[in-house]
């Protein structure tokens, strides 16, 4: 009390000194005592004790009648706290007062001891309907795009390593290599399976195509974890529909109405920008206000939160009041737009030239660089409580309802109609190429009867298997060289060997039977291409004009071949096969 009773006597100061305020949550929150005397608590009342401690003063407090800031009337006086504070009713003026040049005129502030902007207060709208795509939104589009093509690029690269290998004969020094089989299907069919970590076939082995895939499988790994951890996001939380996301969308926009609360720095800020004729977003905003007087403009700060809570109108204030608002509203109706504008920041108002003024401007900025202002707002502004986005976890409240995988189920439907159509497709060229793989049988008008003309007409479709290739080569030519194989041609039989299962069809058919007719005859062997193909025709062959023989696999179906027993024969030599 010691220090008290100096610094009264220092300022000149008879008794504790009056402090005007106004009920202002969580500034000033005012609450009866059982007595029925008032009793204030918030954050400008433990502030106010701080400063009272560091400069040894004591204080009286009471509310301001007309529950106002201060807004200048014509007659240029002043309503709210700044008219206390001029008229000397008050030492000081507390609470979330603007320092503005207009105010400063008439009254001192103190350092600002909080900043804020202005924010937009509004009813939550309704959630947005969910996009049946929604799967796809973790990532934007120029994303997916470079993961298809990245992909694309992949599968062409494997196909590329392992048939240059191929080319220059670096595969076949090792017969592990499986580069053949890395054609352009098989290649992209790798590098998907790859990417949605599904397991398939084949699988690298040669060193090249194996760091290649070493490589994609990181990529792949990091592209699907990120993807799933945004998905779940997405997902989960259903996010809002609004319009307004900004002064600018506010002011470009008539649908929604929107105010002020009068005489308060904001309203008169807003109605200056009409004199100042600036063109400005501000003016715009006025004139439209302006234009609805007695729609938008409120008598109090209750009476602008009850109005946005209740009807479409956006409601304008500082936004660390609103934020209190938002956060510990009911039934979490409101919303608040955080895109600040029109950066201010509160003081303690004293009157002109007080000596009050620079003591606890200096305690201010010490409790702002101890943190202490810091804790003081941690402590009233809760950060749990209604979202101020109005953001909502679903997984707390709701599952996922089906908009949300639609998508992916139209992505499922349109998979299977695609194989559908893709199985329609090749049955039908199928069918139309067997109609081509046809054998035409008749004599020639200048020929003998005994002639017979038989054509073939074939297509080839590629693939080989080296190393079947060159077992079943040297086991047909070992065949017609030991005397076990014969085949019976007037002309000349062409025979293509590059396959990859010459082998197996050429162990399945009986080449040679003990049984068989002094008449050199045989079953006609497997004719190979280089696709690996084998065309079969059990009939029995004694006479022949000319063969042409080839294959295709739709052609695989055993077609008769008429025989003519008395027509002279040959045979055929390993010489006369040409690979």
């Amino acid at each position: 009390m010691a220090n008290t009773s100096t610094l009264c006597e220092t300022l000149d100061i008879r008794g504790p000194l009056r402090v005007v305020t106004v009920h202002e949550p969580p500034f000033i929150i005012r609450e009866y005592e059982a007595d029925g005397q008032p009793r204030y608590k918030g954050f400008c009342i433990d502030m106010l004790h701080k400063l009272a401690d560091m400069l040894g003063i004591c204080y009286t407090m009471y509310e301001v009648p007309d529950g106002k800031y201060g807004a200048e009337h014509e007659n240029n006086t002043w309503n709210g706290i700044i008219g206390e504070v001029m008229a000397g009713n008050a030492e000081m003026g507390l609470g979330p007062i603007t320092i503005s040049s207009a105010r400063e005129t008439v009254v001192d502030f103190t350092k600002p001891f909080m900043e804020y902007g202005t924010g937009l207060l509004m009813r939550k709208p309704e959630h947005e309907e969910q996009n049946m795509f929604a799967f796809l939104m973790p990532f934007e589009l120029v994303v997916w795009m470079c993961i298809l093509v990245a992909m694309l690029m992949m599968g062409f690269l494997l196909f590329a390593t392992s048939r240059l290998r191929y080319r220059l004969g670096i595969s076949a020094e090792n017969i592990n290599d499986n580069d053949l089989q890395f054609n352009i299907r098989n290649s992209m069919w790798f590098a998907y399976w790859s990417l949605v970590k599904r397991g398939g076939e084949p699988l690298p082995r040669s060193m090249p195509a194996r760091i290649l895939a070493g490589f994609w499988w990181l990529f792949a790994l990091v592209i699907v974890s990120t993807y799933t951890a945004n998905l779940t996001a997405f997902l989960t939380i259903k996010r809002l529909v609004s319009p307004i996301k900004s002064i600018e969308d506010l002011a470009a926009q008539d649908a929604i109405p929107y105010g002020v609360e009068r005489d308060v720095f904001l309203y008169n800020f807003f109605r200056d920008q009409q004199e100042l004729k600036a063109g400005t977003v501000y003016e715009r905003i006025w004139n439209q206000m302006n234009a609805q007087e007695e729609n938008v403009f409120v008598e109090s700060l209750q009476h602008g939160i009850e109005k946005a809570r209740t009807s479409n109108y956006v409601f304008m204030d500082d936004d660390v009041i609103l934020e209190y608002i938002t956060r510990t509203e009911k039934d979490c109706k409101l919303i608040l737009i955080r895109n600040p504008f029109l950066l201010r920041g509160y003081g303690i108002a004293t009157q002109r030239n007080s000596k009050l003024t620079d003591p606890l401007s200096i305690s201010i900025l010490k409790l702002a660089e101890d943190g202490s202002l810091g804790q003081l707002k941690d402590r009233w502004w809760p950060k749990d409580g209604c979202s101020l986005d109005g953001s909502q976890n679903t997984s707390k409240a709701m599952g996922l309802d089906l908009n949300s995988f639609k998508g992916v189920f139209f992505i499922l439907l349109a998979g299977v109609l695609l194989a559908c159509l893709c199985a329609v497709i090749e049955i039908v060229w199928h069918r139309w190429l067997k109609r081509q793989c046809w054998f035409e049988a008749k004599p020639e008008e200048n020929s003998a009867p005994q002639q017979m003309q038989v054509t073939t007409v074939v297509r080839h479709e590629a693939r080989a298997k080296e190393e079947k290739l060159l077992k079943a080569m040297m086991q047909f030519l070992r065949g017609i060289e030991e005397g076990k194989l014969q085949i019976v041609v007037r002309d000349q039989i062409s025979i293509n060997m590059d396959a990859v299962d010459a082998l197996d069809a050429f162990e399945e058919n009986e080449l040679m039977d003990s049984k068989m007719d002094a008449s050199p005859v045989l079953n006609m062997i497997p004719t190979i291409d280089v696709d690996g193909h084998e065309f079969t025709n059990s009939n029995r062959v004694t006479a022949i004009d000319s063969v042409e023989l080839g294959c295709y696999s739709p052609c695989q179906e055993d077609y008769p071949v008429p025989t003519r027993p008395n027509y002279p024969t040959r045979w055929m030599s390993a010489r006369d096969v040409r690979c």
